[in-house]
């Protein structure tokens, strides 16, 4: 069957590949939106980690440096180690002030609890 001189086939291949380009452009929206909102969400516990242990610019960041460390050692999310910061810090105050060892016991609380989910 032809269509304007093109022939269905064509014609249909084409609409596949466009509809298959809107749906990987599409795909790819809906990983930058995840990406920035995931962004926004560690960025936001950073803030509270911060406001916890009352360390700001050079001490933040070096905080923050201490969270995506732990994050690489145990392979857990660095939003979810932020978080687990925050539990520790609010468990044991002193290591509050102070950055390694909090990432330490972190660590260790991160490592043993996935040892026991096991």
């Amino acid at each position: 069957m032809k269509l304007f001189g093109l022939s269905f086939n064509t014609v249909r291949g084409s609409a596949l590949k466009m509809g298959a380009a809107l749906g990987l452009a599409g795909g790819g929206f809906a990983l930058l939106r995840g990406g920035f909102k995931t962004i926004s969400d560690f960025d936001t516990v950073i803030a509270s980690l911060g406001s916890i242990t009352g360390k700001t610019g050079k001490g933040l960041e070096d905080l923050k440096d201490k969270v995506l460390q732990v994050s690489n050692e145990t392979g857990k999310g660095a939003t979810e180690i932020a978080e687990a910061m925050k539990l520790v810090g609010s468990a044991q105050p002193e290591l509050l002030k102070n950055a390694d060892g909090l990432a330490e016991v972190t660590n260790q609380a991160v490592r043993r609890q996935h040892s026991q989910n096991q």
